[in-house]
């Protein structure tokens, strides 16, 4: 597979692999070119070995260079990235959400906005919510609203097994009240960062680069919101703004 980082993206015994066939043809060419070398009748082997040797030796290099070599990820390319997960990966895995009911839920998103995030509605007959996802490169941002009047913490207390399980695998969760201008809506705003620390151990490397990562955290994103939704179904919280969630 082609990888923005390293040209070649292959197991490392497949690396070992194939270097050491190269390895090993050339050095089977030179020594059979070596060992006919002052043998008479023998000049058309010591050709066909040295032609080989070269040949054996132009693919080294270049397997050495295209599966070891390493060049600067492209900005654009990474952008790129970027929109293609928050814009067609994001949202086709949300679609597999069900709420309490076993059903689907309908997810439409917006275009880009606040730099590095996107908007997302989910919604079926029973229940219908908003939340906006960002994605900065290795950092990720999922803010959900809630119309509640009710206090932060029992907030918390309700949600503690959705938000509580999140932060066992690196999530940094946050609780703000807010008051949103011009409607004047009263809005709690759950706000979750991916910083990828686990045991001290960053996990959020690579994460545009890397499809099993990728797939890891919109997978996970998924859950949470599944869990999110069902909660907020069983203790009859009202999950649906008018304003769409963003960063404060």
């Amino acid at each position: 597979m082609i990888d923005s980082k390293k040209l070649i993206y292959l197991p490392g015994w497949a690396k070992v692999f194939i270097v050491a066939a190269f390895g090993l043809c050339l050095l089977a060419a030179v020594y059979v070119s070596l060992a006919f070398v002052g043998v008479p009748d023998h000049s058309d082997w010591i050709l066909l070995s040295l032609s080989l040797a070269q040949l054996a030796a132009t693919a080294l290099v270049l397997s050495l260079i295209l599966i070891f070599g390493e060049r600067e990820a492209n900005l654009t390319f990474l952008i790129s990235k970027t929109h293609n997960l928050l814009l067609k990966n994001l949202p086709k895995t949300l679609g597999q959400i069900k709420d309490s009911h076993g059903q689907e839920l309908t997810v439409s998103v917006s275009a880009i906005n606040n730099i590095f995030g996107a908007n997302y509605r989910l919604e079926n007959s029973n229940i219908r919510t908003k939340m906006w996802i960002g994605f900065n490169v290795d950092r990720i941002i999922v803010a959900y609203y809630l119309k509640t009047n009710e206090p932060v913490d029992t907030l918390k207390d309700i949600f503690k097994y959705t938000f509580g399980g999140a932060e066992s695998v690196g999530y940094k969760i946050n609780y703000e009240p807010a008051t949103i201008k011009g409607t004047g809506e009263q809005v709690l705003s759950i706000w979750c960062t991916w910083p990828g620390m686990q045991n001290h151990n960053d996990i959020s490397n690579e994460l545009l680069n890397s499809p099993d990562k990728k797939l890891f955290i919109i997978q996970d994103i998924a859950m949470m919101t599944q869990s999110f939704i069902r909660t907020a179904e069983r203790n009859a919280v009202d999950i649906f703004t008018d304003a769409d969630p963003a960063p404060l």
